[in-house]
């Protein structure tokens, strides 16, 4: 009857706490987790964590809503950091053997409960999966406390009930996972602090190993399955190696030359570590998997987990943090024949993170992401992660030997950005496809792009620019001849690699056959039946060719913008236009003149530094062959589909097809007749444009000698009255015809002598911008409408003066 009392009590604290405001909420909690024995607190711990995280539509604490300027966000983050009372009452859980938390399996991602279903068991939920009698499938997950807490907090991203509302980028929620990633990964080469113990019953040996080493001695699961797989602990049983890896024997030799204690403690270290990445991977990587897409293609297969921008940048926060980890690791080349490197568990993890636990569902999920983002500028979010990816020598730079080093200068930082160092070969060789396959994904998706976008010029820039590294297309094309070369054996036989650099490697030397090792292990990460296509060949230059003509067509297309422009309007008369003007691109995204210019610097250097790349002759000549042509010929024959001329017209072909219905070339619309006469567009005001006309109609034909006269004169009033004067209509070339669809000629007879043009009046940008000045003017000087007339004419005709005594008539025309 006590004890019931006291842990009705301990509930009652528990559930007066959640009513309170958030940071009295922590406080209280605080209090119980130090006041109340293990066995309240396990009774609390799983409604505690799914009350926090919004588990089963709980509305959960909102740390994905929370920034750094809300009351609320401090109380949190010291209650959930890796330091604070909620991991406190998570390892005093953990130390209790009899403590076990279920997990539903139906949350799981995709790929894994297609696994269980099927009857295998992966690997991380080995002696996890609670069988029901009678072969009833499984329905929970046996955690402890450490493993129940990641699996919510590693679920929380991917919650659909989370990715409705969305992370705020500056909000609470990265902040957590950072702290978690420094702590259990530092980056500062140290090792992981040691877990706190507790006063509480003696636990067996067994504690130090690994979680699922533990789990053996405890199983619930009263049978395993053919399909599954065991990892042991680094203790019992040989880590799993990558296929092009040897098995690592260094732990083994510590086992009889160190003091048992000591690898207790650093694989004690170590387990909470490799649990964290595992179940991050788990849940942020392994949501959509290539094998099942493949075997599901002539079925109705609709799984499609398509990632949250949120969730994108959360990984590749963790991609940053896995190569700052990694490249912590000391090298293990001894300075001495008598001395001998004997790595720790602990050091041993730190080098094989990447290959053993994150790059096969990295690659899946970059592959899933590069086949089905949309195609807009947010897919900039998943070509950083895998620029990330793929770059772990940004992020090396920062250690030497286990320390720290930061660059002397900026100069040194750039240097060693132009050159990879050759102990990343054997790197590059283990993620090729990462190097290679999705480099073509992306020049895929390149061609579906809208490359007078900014965002997407720079996407374009931003890859190339990373492939043109210093000497990373001769490590590539290195990498890639281990395919094809059965008779190199390593990765030390090559050019870039000396025997002073396989200590720092990735992938251990190997005397066995690599060309079939790198088979196999595309095997593994693209599924039986991928045929690897080669990088370096002459359909890959072809198909560079084929963007470096998009890009062309791209570059004249915004040439064509800046100059087509309206500029006809009363701040081009006083010469603001270019300076406040916008255009707007072909993807409907306004942008300035100096993002033009910039898209246009960014497809320039794009096509050099894809060139590099190929060992192609980078266009040097393309500007000034555009800048000598005629303007509007270049604008039609650049951006006309491909067609044949037939006796019934212009007819498209295949070529022709593909370029217009993916929006990469267009016929040219273009009004051939009296500009006055086209029809009113979206931003005129139809009534104006009318009466407008009108007006300008009786002047052109009352007074056409003299406007004749006057255009044609030299001097001073000529120049004056060139300014008003509308030019004659030139009669388009017969080439221009030719490109055309077919006119007739009779439709180009107009009127091509100069006239006077006041359509621009009826510009409603001009209209706002008149009524905003006499509005100013009202307000200040109180001028009537006749007076503010007068007041812009005098001003017009003031300015154009100035210009006629400035600038001579072949000037006024180029202005």
């Amino acid at each position: 009857m006590a004890a019931g009392s006291t842990n009705l009590t301990a509930n009652g604290r528990y559930q007066a706490a959640l009513t309170k405001p958030v940071a009295q909420r922590c406080r209280e909690l605080e209090r119980l987790i130090n006041d109340a024995s293990n066995k309240e607190l396990h009774c609390i711990f799983p409604s505690l964590i799914e009350n926090i995280f919004g588990f089963n539509n709980l509305p959960g604490w909102g740390i994905n809503k929370l920034n750094r300027y809300h009351g609320d966000f401090t109380p949190i983050q010291q209650f959930l950091h890796p330091r604070g009372v909620l991991m406190t009452l998570v390892y005093k859980l953990y130390q209790e053997d009899a403590y076990r938390y279920e997990f539903p399996v139906n949350i799981l991602p995709y790929p894994s409960r297609q696994m269980i279903q099927d009857g295998g068991i992966p690997m991380l939920y080995v002696n996890k999966l609670q069988f029901q009698p009678h072969g009833a499938p499984c329905s929970h997950l046996t955690l402890n406390a450490f493993e129940f807490f990641m699996f919510h907090f590693a679920y929380f991203l991917v919650n659909p009930q989370h990715q409705k509302v969305g992370i705020n980028n500056d909000g609470l929620h990265p902040v957590i996972v950072l702290e978690y990633l420094d702590y259990f990964l530092p980056m500062d080469g140290k090792h992981l602090p040691p877990m706190p113990v507790f006063a509480s019953p003696v636990r067996s040996p067994i504690v130090h190993q690994s979680p699922i080493s533990l789990h053996q001695h405890h199983s619930h699961t009263p049978r395993k399955s053919p399909q599954s797989y065991n990892r042991g602990s680094p203790s019992n049983t040989p880590r799993v190696v990558g296929l092009l890896k040897t098995a690592n024997t260094s732990l083994q030799k510590s086992m009889s030359q160190q003091n048992a204690s000591i690898v207790d403690t650093s694989d004690r270290e170590t387990w909470r570590s490799e649990t964290m990445v595992q179940i991050f991977v788990e849940f942020w990587l392994n949501q959509n998997s290539l094998e099942i897409e493949k075997n599901a293609i002539m079925q109705q297969h609709t799984h499609n987990f398509v990632p949250s921008i949120d969730h994108v940048k959360i990984v590749r926060m963790f991609v940053k943090q896995l190569h700052y980890f990694a490249s912590s690791a000391p090298s293990n080349v001894p300075t001495s024949p008598y001395q001998q490197h004997t790595e720790t568990p602990f050091e041993e993890f730190k080098k094989n993170i990447i290959s053993q636990y994150v790059e096969k569902k990295m690659y899946a999920f970059l592959r899933h992401g590069f086949d089905r983002w949309p195609l807009d500028s947010s897919f900039r979010n998943m070509l950083e992660t895998w620029l990330s990816y793929i770059q772990p020598w940004r992020y090396a730079d920062r250690f030497i030997d286990g320390t720290v080093n930061l660059p002397t200068s900026r100069t040194d930082s750039e240097q060693k950005e132009k050159n990879v160092d050759p102990i990343w070969l054997p790197f590059i060789v283990e993620n090729l496809l990462f190097f290679t396959t999705l480099y073509q994904e992306f020049i895929s998706r390149a061609f579906r792009m809208d490359l007078t976008s900014p965002r997407n010029a720079y996407m374009l820039f931003r890859v190339a620019k990373v492939f043109n590294q210093g000497n990373l297309r001769d490590m590539m094309e290195d990498a890639e001849m281990l395919m094809f070369e059965p008779a190199m054996s390593s990765p030390g036989s090559s050019r870039h690699m000396t025997s002073a650099d396989i200590g720092a490697s990735y992938i251990a030397p190997s005397t066995s056959n690599m060309a079939t090792n790198l088979q196999l292990h595309f095997m593994e990460l693209e599924g039986p039946g991928f045929l690897y296509k080669p990088f370096f060949t002459e359909d890959m230059r072809k198909s560079t060719q084929q963007l470096l003509n998009v890009i062309a067509q791209a570059r004249t297309t915004l040439s064509t913008i800046e100059k087509t422009t309206d500029s006809g309007g009363i701040l081009s008369w006083l010469g603001l236009g270019p300076m406040v003007e916008y255009n707007q691109g072909t993807n409907g995204d306004d942008y300035t003149a100096i993002d033009g210019k910039k898209t246009e610097a960014h497809l320039d250097s794009a096509q050099v530094m894809l060139c590099n790349i190929f060992r192609m002759e980078p266009p040097a000549n393309i500007q000034s062959t555009l800048s000598q042509a005629d303007d509007s010929l270049i604008e039609k024959l650049d951006t006309v589909p491909d067609y044949i001329n037939t006796d019934s017209g212009p007819q498209l072909t295949q070529l022709g097809r593909y370029q217009l219905m993916n929006g990469l070339r267009r016929f040219p619309v273009d009004y051939q007749g009296d500009l006055d006469l086209q029809p009113v567009r979206t931003y005129e005001n139809a009534t104006l444009v009318r009466l407008l006309y009108k007006l300008t109609s009786f002047i052109n034909s009352r007074f056409s000698d003299e406007i004749h006269n006057l255009y044609q004169r030299d001097d001073f009033v000529g120049r004056v009255a060139f300014q008003y004067i509308s030019p004659p209509r030139q009669r388009p070339t017969n080439h221009d015809l030719t490109i055309s669809p077919p006119i007739r000629r009779e439709q180009y007879e107009y009127n091509q002598r100069p006239r006077v043009s006041l359509r621009s009046l009826a510009n409603y940008r001009n209209l706002i911008f008149l009524i905003i000045v006499y509005c100013v003017f009202y307000i200040w000087r109180g001028t009537g409408p006749f007076g503010y007339t007068l007041f812009i004419v005098g001003v017009v005709f003031v300015y154009s003066l100035f210009k006629a005594l400035v600038y001579s008539r072949n000037k006024l025309k180029q202005c």
